[in-house]
Formats: structure tokens, sequence, C-alpha cells
């Protein structure tokens, strides 16, 4: 080949190059609006439909990361393609454009030729672009592209009421299957529209991220509780047996225990004086419970019993004592660490119901604990379907001053299926429990009920463990705030959790100004999403202005407030002052935030150094010399730690 064409050919793809760093860098934006939207719409109990619906934006995000990275084009466009691809790694029939990441590093390497064969070295402005596109590609887009592999895993791992298993299988480059299942059933199955131009029915130039919503099925699906399997255990004493082989049984349930909740919390239980209220935010591990005597099939009361009148114990056992003996050998365990005659009531392990109305089942557990002759401690319904009926007979058993209820310390329900429309009947009953001190409602829709919640909050003064996690609280955050600041006064909380809620940004900064006065075991702001209102300049302009936060386990996951300048300013002032007594400090994210107030947090980190749990995963912006500081100093107590950082950094400190 001549000297002038190989020039011209150079000149070309140069063209070419530039053409890719600006098309690459111009899908940024769009790529991460996508990312979001889909990660939004991924949720708890989502019913098949709206799982098929969330799909079809997985595969046109995805498709756009393969457009992006390969320059492959599988939808209607009306753009006009003046490139061909320069790799192979595009399929045979596929429309590309020419300007994909992988077509950016083949004119790298065809440039590196012709500039070889016309003896000349590459211009520096060559080099640097060269530079750019690969710090795009490894800095903004890799970790963009890992995005989409963590929401296909959230999906997969998700729980629903609707159905018991989702997979989203990948059988080759452009054969995606969405299958959901109830046991053996398969509830839908569903597969990607469009695989090329050709083909594709979608609008052109579509962007359905844009403005995204899950529409509800006109067929709403049923949710399915599962039945609990009941095991029949032979008599037979395991323990027994394990001793005489000289197994130490006492000692490896007490192990198990400890490996137990520090699984399930996530946080190492060193204190014995709180254990008990650390195992009440998060989910209880399981337990061993006794196996149901054998008994006759359960009674069937006639019509006329009158349920809910006051029966002494003896006569409530021969009325309907079958029952009685299911509910508690299944369904209630003592609580010796609650002081007195209190028992536990796990009301989701109850299943042996027979016909037995649902209005009727709580007052058949009353009866059943009032022939034990203690109070209920706590009561747990987690992950259930809940009737209105089972509700509101749980209410008049509040409200009609129950002597097993009115001690009552602790409720769980978490993710329980009743109406969001009927919950303020239910949080306006808690406030006449005097003895509440532990509420979960996570994963349950409370917007609308702003002033039950409000009312729980504030006249519930014992209260000193509030789960409150995705429980869609942006439009009742005002009352919400209320409530915490009455909470405050009391000075009795421990534990809040407000994860996965969006909040305007105003709530936040009073949020941590309120909590200054408090010394806090954990507070859980994972997922929670800051929202600015550009119409209210006193919002935009609000700062963050807390001194010290006395938490000593601070959970931050992939939290908007890490990228929030003001806030990080704040928490560095909190961490080196001298009331800090942080354990754990967890903000892993995909976002990097500004290098100057990240790294003054992290320099106050090293200063403290009494962190035992450090989670800054993702987080490659710390400067190296930070790193050293952090590390000689500031991990000298630290028991787990995960961190990021450059490529770049990286193989500088390997040098040094």
């Amino acid at each position: 080949m001549s000297k002038d064409a190989l020039v011209a050919r150079k000149n070309a793809r140069e063209h070419q190059l530039r053409q890719v760093y600006a098309t690459v860098e111009g899908y940024v934006p769009t790529y991460e609006d996508a990312l979001n939207t889909l990660e939004k719409h991924l949720q708890l109990n989502m019913t098949p439909d709206a799982v098929g619906q969330w799909f079809d934006l997985y595969v046109r995000v995805v498709d756009l990361s393969v457009e992006i990275r390969r320059g492959e084009i599988r939808h209607r466009t009306e753009r006009k393609f003046l490139y061909k691809s320069r790799t192979k790694t595009c399929r045979a029939t596929a429309t590309t454009n020419g300007l994909g990441i992988d077509d950016g590093n083949a004119l790298i390497n065809e440039l590196d030729s012709i500039y070889k064969q016309l003896k000349k070295r590459k211009p520096m402005q060559l080099d640097t672009l060269e530079s750019q596109l690969d710090i795009l590609d490894r800095d903004t887009l890799g970790p963009l592209d890992k995005r989409i592999s963590e929401v296909k895993r959230r999906l997969e791992g998700l729980q629903s009421a609707y159905y018991t298993s989702c997979s989203l299988i990948v059988h080759g480059d452009i054969h995606v299957e969405l299958i959901i299942r109830q046991d053996s059933t398969v509830l839908l199955q569903k597969k990607r529209r469009c695989d090329d131009i050709t083909t594709c029915s979608c609008p052109v130039d579509a962007a359905p991220w844009v403005n995204f919503m899950i529409n509800p099925s006109t067929i709403p699906a049923k949710p399915t509780v599962q039945p609990k399997a009941v095991t029949v255990v032979p008599d037979v004493n395991l323990n027994d047996l394990k001793k005489s082989y000289g197994v130490d049984v006492e000692e490896r349930e007490r192990n198990l225990e400890s490996f137990q909740n520090e699984v399930d919390y996530g946080v190492v239980i060193a204190d014995e004086t709180s254990s008990h209220c650390d195992a009440q935010l998060f989910p209880p591990s399981k337990r061993a419970r006794r196996p149901p005597p054998e008994v006759s099939p359960i009674y069937d009361p006639p019509d006329n019993m009158n349920l809910s009148c006051p029966k002494t114990n003896a006569g409530i056992k021969q009325e309907h004592g079958d029952l009685i003996q299911v509910i508690l050998a299944t369904g209630i365990t003592p609580t010796p660490s609650a002081g007195g005659a209190h028992c536990s009531v796990q009301y989701g392990d109850i299943v042996s119901w027979g016909s037995i109305p649902r209005k009727s089942r709580i007052q058949k557990v009353l009866d059943a604990v009032a022939t034990t002759s203690m109070c209920i401690h706590t009561w747990t319904m987690h992950d259930m379907d809940v009737s209105v009926d089972e509700m509101t007979t749980f209410v008049d058993a509040i409200t009609a001053d129950s002597s097993a209820l009115q001690p009552l310390a602790a409720l769980n329900a978490r993710s329980i299926n009743f109406d969001p429309s009927k919950w303020a009947m239910p949080l306006h009953a808690l406030t006449m429990l005097p003895a509440l001190q532990h509420v979960d409602l996570s994963y349950n829709t409370l917007s609308g009920h702003g002033p039950a919640i409000e009312a729980l909050l504030t006249q519930c003064t014992k209260l000193t463990s509030i789960n409150l996690e995705q429980c869609g609280l942006r439009t009742v955050q005002n009352h919400v705030l209320a409530g915490l600041a009455a909470c405050a006064t009391a000075g009795q909380l421990k534990r809040l959790s407000l994860a996965d809620n969006a909040f305007k940004r105003a709530f936040l900064v009073k949020l941590f100004q309120t909590l200054q006065g408090l010394e806090l075991h954990m507070l859980n702001l994972r997922f929670v999403m800051e929202e600015t209102d550009a119409y209210a300049p006193s919002e935009v302009d609000a700062m963050f202005e807390f001194d010290q936060l006395r938490v000593r386990h601070l959970h931050l996951d992939f939290s908007m407030l890490i990228t929030d300048t003001s806030f990080l300013a704040a928490l560095a002032k909190a961490v080196g002052h001298s009331s800090c007594g942080m354990e754990t400090l967890e903000m892993p994210s995909w976002s990097n935030p500004l290098t100057e107030p990240w790294r003054e947090v992290m320099n106050q980190v090293a200063a403290y150094g009494r962190i035992r749990r450090l989670n800054v995963r993702g987080l490659s912006c710390t400067p190296l010399s930070v790193w050293e500081d952090v590390l000689r100093s500031g991990v000298k107590q630290c028991v787990a730690l995960e961190w990021t950082v450059s490529h770049v950094m990286a193989e500088v400190g390997r040098r040094r």
C-alpha cells in the first residue's frame, strides 16, 4: 500500500476513533438513567405480570449496553450509520454503527500498525484520546455493566407472595428467557420480542426507561400462603446420643447461636444487656420447635359459640382442647429473658386451622395463651397473608385491654399481605400498648397514614427499636420526623431503620439534627434516596450541620447521602468528635463522591482508629496516601474490611 493510501487510512481511522469516544461518552447519562429506573422498580412482592413488564425493560437496558459495547443496533431507529464494525464480536447479520467500545479498541490497534508502517510516533493528542477512552471504559462503563449483573441476581433472589421461584435464563447472545413458577407450575414464561431491526416492533428510537411505570394487571394475582410442613420427630433423645459420643451439646448450641446472630444482624453482639433488643430489629433466627402431639381432628365449634366471651381456663380446655394443644405446640414458646411469665407468639407458624374462620383465629390464640397463665411479650406475623377480619380481631383485643396483650413489648409485622388503606386501624391501636418497645413494620405500604405513624411514635414513649424499611414514607415524612423528634425527647430509642425510602433533603437534614442527642446502637439508611425540590430554594440550600453522631453501627449502603458533599463534611466532624463511639461504618456505593470531602472522612477514620467493620467497596476515589494512613493506624481493631482502589493506585502501591 502506498504512503498516501496509508495516510488517508490513518486520517479516517483517527476521525472514527474521535466519533467513538464522543458517542460512548454521550451514552453515559442515558445508561445511568436507564439503570436507575430498572433498579427503582425492582421491589418485593411483585406479581408475575409486574415482573414480566420489568423484564421487558431489562432487555432494553441490556440492548443499550450491547450498543455501547459492541455498536450493535437491535431496535428501530432513524439514525444513519457511516461506519462499519471493526470487530468480530457482533453477530454476522446484525446492524452495527461502528462506534462501540470494541470498535475503538480495534481502531487503536490498527492505528498502532499504521504508524509503525509510516515509521512515525503517535501524536500526543491521539495518545490522550486513547487513554481517555480506556479510562471511560474502565471507571465508568465497567461499574455500570456490573450493575446489570447485580440487578439480575437481585431479581432472582427477591421474595414474593405470588410465586415461589423466578429465573432469568440467558441461553445465548440474544436468547433471554424469564420463567416464573409456583412450585412446579409455570405461571409466566417470557422471551425477548426484538432480535434485530428487521423484526423489531418497538416505536422508532424508543426510550422505554423514560417515565416507565409498571401497570397493574387487569386480573390481580392472588398471593399464595405456603403451608408449613409438620414434622413428626420420633421419640429419640438426640442430645443424649451426642453426649454418649463426647459432644458438648451446650457449647455447640451457644456457638451456633452466636454465629447465627452475626449472620442475621451483620454485627457481633458484644454487650449482653442489649442482646435481647438486637434480635428484634431484624428477622429472628430459626429456632427448633417442639413437634405437635398426635391429636384427633380439630374440633369444629358450633355456630352459636361466642369465642370472645370470657371463659375460665378449665372451660377453654374443655371446649376446644385439641386445637389449644396444636396452637401451644406450634406457635407459642416461653420467653424467659423477658422476665416473669411471658411467651412469644409465632402466628405464622400455626397452619393447622382446619375449618376455623379467619376472624376467629386470633381469639383462638389468645384463648390458648390464657390456658398457660402467661402474657404475650412478642407477637410475630412476618411474610404472611393477614385478612381485615384477623387484623380487626387483633385490634379489638388491644383496645379491650386484653390481659394477654397489654404487656406486649415487641410486634414483628414485616411484609404482611394486608390492605394498605386499612393500616390506620392497627397503627392507632398500637398507641394503647404502654409497654411496647420494638415495632417492625418493614416492607408494608404506609403512605397516607402519616398521623397514625406520628401518633404511634409519639405516644409509645418506651420505643427502643423502630423498623420502617421500604414503607413508602415519601408522602408522610413530616409526620415521621415529628414522631422521631418525640422519640428523641423520650431518649429511649436505640435502633432505627429507614432504609429503602425516598426522602426530601430537608427531612434528612432535620433527621440528623434530631438524632444528635441520642446514643443509637444502630442507624440503617441503606438505599435511601435524596430528593431535592428545585422550586424550593430553601431545600436546595439546606446543609447538613451535625457535629456529633453517637451511633455504634452506621449503615449507608448505596445511599445517595454518600455523594452529598455537605453530608460528608458533617460526617467527618462527627467521626472526629470526642463522643464518637462508632464500630461499624458501611458505605459501599456505585458512585464516587468528590475527592476532598471524602478524603476528610477517611482521614478522620484513620485518626479515630476504633472502627471494627469498614466497608467502602466501590469507592475508588480515595487517594493512596490516605489509604496508607488508614491501613497503618485506622484499622488496628478492624475485623472486617472491604475496599476498592483504582488500577492506577494499585500499580503505584505495588511499585512502592
